[in-house]
């Protein structure tokens, strides 16, 4: 579980991000109030809650580790840690309180409804329950540690099953993490700049998936939120530039390396086309056609066409050699026989030459 205790202080990545303003978010709500921070963690998100003035903090964490570390870091009379089971809670025997923060807990736990109870039992009658949980992405990560997947309106149903007034938002990160209130028309808001849509770097994702689902649950009306709000990563930041200076070098690269092959061999089409088709099926792929053959169908095919021509170049010389042979065996058979003829007659004619007058 060490990789899902997010600390800000030791790392800044986009999940410490999205946690920040999550707290960030919930922090004047906790003005003048006594606040119970469930699943604490390491105590960074207590400590915020704190500085915006609430009467007293309670963090319950089940690591007795993080909560050691959080006692150790955050000395405080008004800031208190518990380590225990939320599923547990009642054993503390807490006084009620006025808020309460659980953001990315209801996933970890074996019995996320039975939770929710013991969050409600803990709030005064007028409390407020503010927590979030990953939204869609959490499926295509596939994360070990999460028990439960919940949609927008899994999770509506769950906590309508405790308290009377439920707001969901969608949170997503995008270089920044924003939290954004959902159009009931249309669905999801866009990410919007003035009159310019938003960047959006999905790293693989799904784009119109919530990264996590902000909600906020009571029996009385529910507080307004200063919407949308959004925090801003640094490290995230120059790491997508380095990325995409990267890439925009080796793009820049490749682009110069075609060029001048194509400057350099002119038509690529035809002048590789004794190449197997190498030209044909390179433009195909580059123009992101799909070629009727593969590549190693085609070169197989080219292979056996080239070996049948061959066999069939062996042959007709084998005939051509055959009627050669034929042909000179009757040549020489009719020299000799040419040949023979005039041998009889010079002995014919040596013959007269001997005998006396």
């Amino acid at each position: 579980m060490a990789l899902e205790r997010i600390d800000p202080i030791s790392l800044e990545d986009c999940y410490a991000v999205d946690h920040l303003l999550r707290y960030a978010l919930s922090a004047p709500l906790a003005k003048g109030k006594r606040v119970l921070d469930a699943a604490s963690g390491h105590g960074f998100g207590s400590v915020l809650l704190l500085h915006q003035e609430a009467t007293e903090v309670v963090g319950v964490d089940i690591s007795e580790e993080a909560v050691a570390q959080s006692r150790e870091r955050w000395p405080d009379p008004r800031l208190i840690f518990h380590a225990h089971d939320l599923e547990q809670l009642d054993a503390l025997e807490l006084e009620p309180f006025d808020l309460i923060t659980t953001f990315e807990t209801l996933e970890h736990v074996e019995h996320p409804d039975k939770v929710l109870k013991k969050l409600k039992h803990a709030l005064n009658d007028e409390g407020l329950l503010v927590g979030s949980v990953p939204g869609e992405t959490d499926k295509l990560d596939k994360n070990e540690y999460h028990l439960h997947h919940f949609d927008r309106h899994s999770l509506e149903k769950l906590l309508k099953s405790e308290f009377n007034e439920v707001q969901v938002f969608r949170q997503e990160f995008s270089i920044r993490s924003r939290i954004e209130a959902i159009d009931k028309s249309t669905g999801w808001q866009s990410l919007q700049w003035g009159d310019e849509r938003g960047l959006t770097i999905d790293f693989g994702r799904a784009g119109d998936a919530e990264d996590s689902l902000f909600f906020m649950a009571s029996n009385v009306p529910l507080p307004e939120l200063n919407l949308p709000a959004s925090s801003s990563s640094r490290n995230a930041w120059l790491r997508i530039r380095t990325e995409y200076q990267n890439a925009q070098r080796e793009l820049d690269g490749f682009v110069g390396k075609y060029r001048s092959l194509f400057l350099e061999h002119g038509d690529l089409k035809v002048k590789f086309a004794n190449m197997l088709g190498w030209g044909e099926w390179h433009f195909e792929q580059l123009h992101g056609r799909n070629p009727s053959e593969t590549e190693k169908e085609r070169v197989a095919k080219a292979c056996s066409q080239r070996e049948a021509d061959l066999r069939q170049q062996v042959n007709q010389l084998t005939s051509e050699n055959r009627f050669l042979k034929d042909q000179l065996a009757i040549a020489e058979d009719q020299l000799g026989k040419v040949l023979q003829e005039h041998l009889n007659r010079f002995e014919e004619a040596s013959q007269s030459l001997k005998q006396p007058e």
